[in-house]
């Protein structure tokens, strides 16, 4: 369990109430908690978070460790096909390309990593 508290009165209070009902442990600050990295820097008052090692993790759980990284431009809304001719009419027909890799879950995997990423804060204490 982590808590966190810009008050060590408060934190020591609730440490204190949760003691006297479960045996606990107190082991710190963290550096790593639900497989993020927790950066403290206190002169600046700034907490980081950072998920290099979950993004690698990504990476080599989809045998996609030595893939390029590129920036890419994309309209919003596109579809992706291709045109078949019918009857001398043109129509759009969706690709079925079967992709290399189990889309869902990378695609569910990188969400869950970009919506966890922007993750410095300024200390209020």
């Amino acid at each position: 369990m982590l808590i966190v508290s810009n008050s060590k009165q408060r934190l020591e209070n609730i440490k204190q109430k949760l003691n006297q009902k479960f045996e606990i442990k107190d082991l710190g600050e963290p550096e790593y908690f639900l497989g993020m990295e927790i950066n403290k820097d206190r002169k600046i008052r700034v907490i980081t978070i950072n998920q290099s090692e979950y993004a690698k993790k990504i990476l080599e759980h989809f045998n996609m460790k030595n893939c390029a990284a590129r920036w890419t431009s994309m309209k919003s809304r596109q579809r992706q096909g291709r045109k078949h001719e019918t009857k001398g009419e043109t129509t759009e027909k969706h690709s079925e390309v079967k992709p290399k890799v189990p889309y869902r879950e990378v695609t569910g995997s990188v969400q869950y990593l970009a919506g966890t990423t922007d993750t410095t804060k300024k200390d209020q204490s």
